[in-house]
């Protein structure tokens, strides 16, 4: 992608008040990053090539300098500046690849968003509430009932934990005599 085309978190934005264009968008947008992906591709296996091409020049350089063994011939190829540039080069690409595939993936997810969206609206969940409700459910029933719950425990742990006063004492039983 070059930078006069806009970015990837642009195109990957929805509007909810402009789904009609979003759809009508999203098969070119991935179109688009697809082919993205794939010069991407094209790019790091060009410099994979080229590097593999490059080791073997130095290689065959290493050897006729002396190298006899592959401990040597490899010291030599790797400190290479050529080598360095062109490992670079492939490391670089590979990111852009790595990115861009990500990038196709996150259109795919927002295909489905899409359907979502469009879902919601065609329910009107964006349409204003006609009455003020409240919402109670899920989640929050099981909060206030463990909070209920706590409040209990805590009242009947206090009553058992304190001391008995005197006007709660129960009197003592006679022991009967025979």
């Amino acid at each position: 992608m070059t930078e006069s085309e806009p970015s990837y978190e642009h195109d990957l934005a929805i509007d909810p008040d402009t789904l009609d264009e979003d759809w009508l968008a999203q098969p070119g947008l991935y179109m688009r990053y697809a082919q993205a992906h794939a010069q991407a591709i094209r790019e790091r296996d060009q410099v994979w090539e080229r590097l593999k091409v490059r080791r073997s020049q130095l290689i065959k350089e290493a050897k006729e300098n002396g190298a006899s063994n592959a401990v040597l011939q490899e010291a030599y190829y790797r400190d290479h500046q050529d080598h360095k540039d062109l490992k670079q080069g492939l490391i670089d690409t590979d990111y852009q690849v790595n990115i861009l595939q990500g990038v196709v993936v996150a259109f795919a997810h927002r295909k489905q968003a899409l359907e979502n969206e469009v879902k919601l609206w065609l329910g009107q969940y964006y349409a204003g509430p006609k009455e003020p409700r409240e919402l109670t459910g899920g989640k929050r029933i099981i909060d206030m009932k463990m909070a209920a719950t706590s409040r209990e425990s805590r009242k009947q742990r206090t009553a058992l934990n304190e001391k008995p006063s005197a006007q709660t004492k129960a009197p003592k039983r006679r022991q009967r005599r025979q």
